[in-house]
């Protein structure tokens, strides 16, 4: 049970998110909230889970959305389709683990991960993560941000639409457009100077494999893939960025969605804590295994009901960011 419970009731915390508390008991959980860091949380909270209905017009469609590139694939040319194994090897052997590029590939067809067409971005990475190296991939990533992995010695992988670049003609032709759609490129960065205003990096694709553009035709050719960048250490420096969901719209219809994802998110949490030997118990015990909210979803208190709600709500987004629509039948 949360701390401010103890002051006010789960009742009047509901009727205060929901609209239908009175002056007197709306300033009432304002008071109680000016001295309890906890309650305040809760209203932010709960405040980040209305906003996403705020403002939506019930009698006009969503604005257009466009989703991540996530199950695009990453291909070199219209021969092999290996820039993102490629990479991948250079970027094991640039950590200090010795790693053939066949063995790489081959592993990569056994696992699934090499498809027609190339390895779906959201597969790049997998390879060095078998082989020890610490990974992160992310999408809306910055200049700075490459500047600053390289900094720490990270190498980084970045995937561009290569025919946004300056080519010759022997690699414009090798790079034709496919099928009618723009073929993703892997491409290892060595340096990026904002001075010069240039990138310098490993092209799998390119006859000496090392190539310098300028950091505009660069920038331009990476915003194709909503700037997806791969970076790989041999140490841990885990910066958590998670995607940036703002821009998702959601529909009314799928608060109902949003409640029964948070309730069988806590059914599940409250399983495997049962299946371990959990019960229910008025504080933490992690000793004899007891938890306040070992109790069903509809008699949590409000404060985790939201941890609940804006887990599912984030879930819905990131769905839609992804690509997929939600249709109920």
């Amino acid at each position: 049970m949360a701390k401010q419970a103890n002051r006010i009731s789960d009742e009047l915390l509901a009727a205060y998110f929901d609209g239908s508390a009175t002056l007197e008991e709306t300033q009432r959980v304002l008071e109680t909230a000016a001295g309890d860091a906890e309650l305040r949380e809760l209203m932010e909270l709960s405040m980040l889970v209305d906003e996403d209905m705020e403002g939506y017009d019930l009698c006009s469609k969503p604005s257009k959305l466009k989703p991540l590139p996530m199950l695009e694939r990453a291909a070199q040319n219209t021969v092999d389709n290996l820039c993102a194994i490629q990479c991948e090897g250079y970027a094991l052997r640039a950590l200090g683990i010795d790693v053939a590029d066949d063995k790489l590939i081959a592993e990569a067809e056994q696992r699934g991960w090499l498809q027609t067409g190339g390895i779906p971005l959201h597969c790049i990475g997998q390879l060095s993560g078998e082989k020890g190296a610490f990974i992160t991939r992310r999408y809306d990533s910055s200049p700075d941000e490459i500047d600053k992995a390289l900094k720490k010695g990270d190498v980084v992988i970045a995937v561009i639409d290569k025919t946004e670049l300056t080519q010759t003609p022997h690699e414009a032709k090798r790079n034709d457009i496919v099928n009618g759609e723009t073929p993703n490129h892997a491409v290892l960065i060595k340096t990026i100077d904002f001075t010069e205003r240039t990138v310098a990096f490993f092209d799998p694709d390119s006859p000496d494999s090392m190539r310098i553009c300028p950091l505009d035709s660069f920038l331009g050719a990476w915003e194709d893939s909503c700037n997806y960048l791969i970076t790989m250490s041999s140490q841990s420096s885990y910066d958590p960025h998670p995607l940036a969901l703002d821009d998702v719209p959601i529909e009314p219809e799928l608060l109902e969605l949003r409640e029964a994802i948070a309730e069988n998110a806590h059914e599940v949490w409250a399983k495997t804590r049962k299946d371990d030997g959990w019960t229910y118990g008025p504080i933490r015990d992690d000793a004899k295994k007891q938890h306040p909210d070992m109790l069903p979803y509809s008699q949590l208190p409000e404060s985790e009901k939201e941890y609940d709600r804006l887990m599912a709500i984030n879930t819905i987004k990131l769905v839609k960011k992804l690509g997929w629509e939600l249709v109920k039948k």
